[in-house]
């Protein structure tokens, strides 16, 4: 699963966390705070997002939690479900960056991030970091870069390809395959086409 996932949430604290430790974070720390981290990771690992959207509202209720909606429960799904080998784009005003997931999520604790809301935690390593977006996305990511979300799932062919201009250093602006192909065409067709007369 290759994920879009913000890191605005305690900002300060997660950019130390991710920086000194390649750990890339996401809140939750109530659940660290109640024990309940362990139950939630194991659930995330059983369930389906419906199963854990309902189990993660009836734990809210018992906790008396009414922030614990079922949309909230997805973010923190997609964030369980990550594995090695996954990406994560994490977008920055005019920018982004790209990391690759290296462990499974864990638990923190609230010493690891001086008592900031921060739960959960996976570690990565960057691929590339702090790319200015205007030169290497398209329109379609741009857009999902937007989502005000704290994540969403993205397209693997799309991140794929966005890899594919990273290793070739092509901009998106940068048009020559377009015109060597154009130029192709013409001689082409003068060559086919053309007589003398």
């Amino acid at each position: 699963m290759d994920l879009m996932h913000r890191i605005t949430h305690e900002n300060d604290q997660t950019k130390k966390l991710l920086a000194s430790q390649n750990k890339l974070p996401i809140g939750y720390a109530a659940f660290v705070k109640k024990n309940q981290a362990e139950e939630i990771m194991a659930e995330a690992d059983k369930s389906d997002k419906r199963n854990f959207a309902r189990f993660f509202v009836e734990l809210g209720e018992k906790d008396g939690f009414d922030w614990m909606t079922p949309m909230r429960s997805y973010f923190l799904y997609n964030f369980l479900r990550l594995t090695v080998g996954d990406r994560i784009l994490v977008p920055s005003p005019g920018q982004f960056s790209i990391f690759e997931v290296t462990g499974v999520p864990e638990a923190l604790t609230q010493d690891d991030v001086n008592n900031a809301d921060l739960g959960f935690a996976v570690t990565v390593k960057p691929i590339a970091e702090h790319l200015p977006r205007n030169n290497y996305l398209g329109s379609a990511l741009t857009s999902k870069l937007k989502y005000r979300g704290t994540n969403l799932v993205l397209s693997t062919a799309e991140v794929d390809r966005l890899i594919e201009t990273l290793n070739t250093k092509t901009t998106i602006t940068d048009f020559s395959a377009t015109k060597d192909a154009v130029v192709e065409q013409v001689q082409k067709y003068i060559i086919d086409k053309l007589t003398p007369d």
